[in-house]
């Protein structure tokens, strides 16, 4: 039976759409599966969060920086049909409001260069970088991640948060001196 299914899907034509589609799930499950065992050699680190900014909290005295998303910075501005806004303190606005009151569990990966803890969080078993790139107000950092790629294609189609308009990404930013 499931032979015959996997003959129907072959046939199906892989419009550039559906194979990008395909290549984002099977990334992000990959990206998952080794990311899931990372997660076995530190404790977790769980409490309420305090934010510092749209892609940094601390939780238990840990500074922890969220793996796998870069949210633009606290000074950065972006543009939409509008004018300028502040998208750097509207991602922090955002990261604030998903986790304001909740108890947060960060999944530690391990550190970056600037000593802070990276860590997958969650609050009610959601994934807060998820989240943020969801809703369009972080980028997948794909250098360090493939984690949230699909969530980023979304964003982009849905045009919602930094997708409204025009935006250096984070890293370029933070490349350009500001």
């Amino acid at each position: 039976m499931a032979l015959h299914h996997l003959r129907a899907a072959s046939r199906q034509v892989l419009t550039p759409e559906r194979t990008l589609v395909l290549l984002v799930a099977a990334m992000a499950a990959g990206a998952i599966a080794v990311s899931t065992t990372a997660s076995r050699t530190q404790p977790a680190v769980t409490g309420l969060a305090h934010i510092i900014d749209g892609d940094t909290i601390t939780v238990a005295g840990t500074r922890i920086r969220l793996h796998g998303i870069d949210a633009p910075e606290t000074t950065q501005t972006c543009t939409r049909t509008t004018g300028s806004w502040a998208c750097g303190l509207a991602a922090t606005a955002v990261l604030a409001d998903l986790v304001r009151g909740r108890l947060v569990t960060c999944k530690p990966r391990g550190l970056d260069i600037y000593g802070r803890t990276l860590a997958v969080c969650f609050t009610n078993s959601q994934d807060i970088g998820a989240q943020m790139v969801r809703q369009g107000f972080a980028r997948a950092f794909y250098r360090f991640s493939w984690n949230y790629m699909l969530e980023e294609t979304m964003a982009r189609v849905q045009r919602v948060g930094l997708w409204q308009g025009d935006f250096l990404s984070p890293w370029e930013y933070r490349r350009t001196g500001r």
